[in-house]
């Protein structure tokens, strides 16, 4: 019988530290972008397929097998001038606050930025929301097709 990924999400040591973290730096969880299931151990962060809706995030919680999801131009844009403040063997976390020591030097960031190298730095995979602004328009003869 395989386990709800609710139930892995919310006894996985490393999410509940990395959400104990972002708790622990006092940002607002409507102002983390974190992967979708982030918001079983932290209500309210905004999905990675919603991170559009959060232009000015208080922190970003980065899941190192989905990087590539991401994409490399988003990641670097959005992690510019914010500071890396956490690191385990699964997350990085960016944030505005500079928490003090840095992380820089440890060998979960050194994976992180391993990874981030592999990455091609020319699009994103993850789409954003679908809004009137972003769908595509088809014109089909005399008509326009959403």
């Amino acid at each position: 019988m395989s386990r709800s990924p609710l139930v892995s999400v919310v006894e996985d040591k490393y999410w509940i530290d990395t959400a104990k973290f972002v708790a622990q730096q006092r940002c607002r969880p409507e102002r983390v972008i974190a992967p979708g299931p982030f918001r079983y151990v932290l209500p309210g962060a905004v999905s990675y397929e919603q991170r559009y809706s959060c232009p000015m995030p208080d922190a970003i919680v980065l899941h190192k097998g989905m990087l590539e999801k991401l994409g490399r131009r988003w990641i670097d844009e959005s992690t510019a001038g914010m500071h890396p403040s956490f690191a385990n063997e699964v997350f990085v976390v960016f944030t505005k606050a500079d928490p003090g020591p840095s992380i820089a030097r440890s060998i979960d960031f050194a994976a992180y930025l391993e990874r981030l190298e592999c990455l091609p730095a020319t699009h994103d995979h993850l789409p954003a929301t679908v809004t009137a602004d972003t769908r595509m328009a088809v014109y089909t003869g005399d008509h326009l097709a959403l």
